[in-house]
């Protein structure tokens, strides 16, 4: 079994270049040190006053992948060709991960919903199916909340269970 600080060391030994310690706001890959994807243009959009980087793909009804803790929209790559073919597929780097701006505050879970929205309502997207993992789900839970009618469908990955421990104050923030 592995204790904490060597899943730690294995996690910084996957992010290549950073020194930095791990976080939502501290040493994710940047944009630039990811690979490629065939299909998938990286773009930046200014919302809500901060420089978000993402990246796009596809054609037809929008759908938005949100990342996990200490990940950025890179999780996404080995999915996002296949759904490409059907759907407009939109990964954003979260504010203060990856190539996205690094602002002293903004990271409690509605500002990063208004970002989202804010991103997808520049992109010309009055509705979106939004996919959250980890971290991302409780800003695509924020996201529907606050934005219902701008939300087709939601699916959250990787949930806390409300009830266990203290989702109150997770999911309340």
């Amino acid at each position: 079994m592995q204790r904490p600080h060597s899943r730690l060391r294995a996690a910084q030994r996957h992010q290549p270049g950073s020194r930095r310690p791990l976080g939502a706001v501290a040493g994710l890959a940047r944009a630039e040190e990811t690979p490629a994807v065939s299909g998938v243009t990286e773009r930046f959009a200014e919302v809500n006053g901060v420089r978000l980087h993402y990246r796009i793909a596809g054609t037809g009804s929008p759908v938005v992948l949100l990342h996990g803790y200490t990940q950025t929209g890179h999780m996404w790559h080995p999915i996002l060709p296949s759904l490409a073919e059907r759907h407009t597929v939109i990964v954003p780097d979260l504010r203060g991960a990856g190539g996205s701006a690094k602002p002293d505050a903004g990271y409690d879970k509605k500002t990063l919903a208004a970002d989202i929205q804010a991103l997808t309502a520049s992109l010309g997207f009055d509705r979106v199916r939004i996919v959250g993992h980890d971290i991302g789900l409780m800003v695509a839970y924020a996201y529907a909340a606050q934005f219902p009618r701008a939300t087709e469908r939601v699916v959250l990955m990787d949930a806390f269970l409300p009830g266990i421990g203290n989702w109150k104050d997770v999911w309340l923030l």
